[in-house]
């Protein structure tokens, strides 16, 4: 997977993640981002998601590491 391919992804995975957020938390979705239940109860979609978008991260953090 190229360095662009690892960037999308980590954006897309975010992005779901935050879509999640707002339809969960409505207005409150940024600051609910932050805090521990921003990442959903076991078993939960926002909890996949939020998991997805950490593992996004950590392999984009990997790819930053091949870069530089």
């Amino acid at each position: 997977m190229s360095f662009e391919q690892v960037y999308r992804a980590a954006l897309a995975a975010d992005y779901a993640w935050s879509v999640e957020l707002r339809r969960l938390f409505g207005r409150s979705a940024g600051d609910v981002r932050y805090a521990p239940r921003g990442a959903g109860i076991a078993g939960s979609e926002l909890r996949r998601l939020c998991d997805a978008k950490l593992e996004a991260d950590r392999v984009l953090a990997d790819a930053w590491r091949g870069i530089l």
